[in-house]
């Protein structure tokens, strides 16, 4: 496949930078499990992103690429991000507690406030 230098530049100033980023982590990722434990499908379908933005794939490769992705998500499932989550509840319990509003003080006010601002945005 022949590409222009001009339309290389056109195409790399056309990526975002926290796309290069994603795909910069997902090549190590691909070098990681090369060389030592395997990736999850997702990164093996970040990496199949990265590459159909250079190489110009044809409908039957497709069809492989997304039946071995498919393999891929079976022999090495996805797992999630973090193995163990706290319980919110007890958190909950204690501020509904907190009440009537008026009768509490700023400071107290202002922590019930805090922690339900930190609870429904999940930081």
């Amino acid at each position: 496949m022949n590409i222009s230098d001009g339309a290389i530049s056109v195409i790399i100033s056309s990526i975002f930078e926290g796309m290069l980023k994603q795909y910069n982590s997902c090549y190590k990722k691909w070098w990681r499990y090369c060389i030592e434990d395997g990736a999850t499908c997702s990164t093996v379908d970040s990496y199949k992103s990265a590459l159909s933005l250079i190489l110009n794939t044809k409908s039957e490769d497709e069809k492989v690429i997304k039946r071995f992705l498919k393999e891929v998500s079976n022999v090495r499932p996805s797992v999630p991000k973090y193995s163990v989550t706290w319980d919110p509840r007890p958190v909950f319990e204690y501020l509904s507690r907190l009440f009537p509003l008026n009768l509490l003080s700023q400071e107290l006010l202002t922590l019930k406030l805090t922690a339900l601002v930190a609870l429904i945005s999940a930081h």
